[in-house]
């Protein structure tokens, strides 16, 4: 893993539907191709940090890039998971320096 120049989440809820963005700039676009496909690996299994799986949690949606920065985005259910309030790491998204 590479560390990220910036990284950043967000939520987006539409009322029926809750998704959760990881989002990560590189040095250049080919490193965050790798990157995001690397992270996206650790995305599955053992949630780190956490009891349980990665997959008892999130669903990922989908994985994108654009230059040196790369995204993962997730489906998840806001009623059952927290991710926002410091319970526990999520080491796929913030590894860095």
């Amino acid at each position: 893993l590479a560390p990220m120049r910036y990284g950043a989440r967000a939520l987006f809820d539409d009322g029926d539907n809750a998704s959760l963005r990881f989002a990560m700039t590189f040095d250049s676009a080919p490193q965050a191709t790798r990157q995001i496909a690397l992270r996206k690996q650790l995305t599955t299994g053992q949630f780190v940090g956490r009891t349980g799986q990665m997959s008892d949690l999130l669903t990922l949606d989908s994985t994108h890039t654009d230059g040196p920065t790369g995204w993962l985005d997730f489906d998840f259910n806001p009623d059952t998971a927290r991710f926002m309030d410091g319970e526990g790491p999520l080491l796929f998204a913030t590894c860095s320096p």
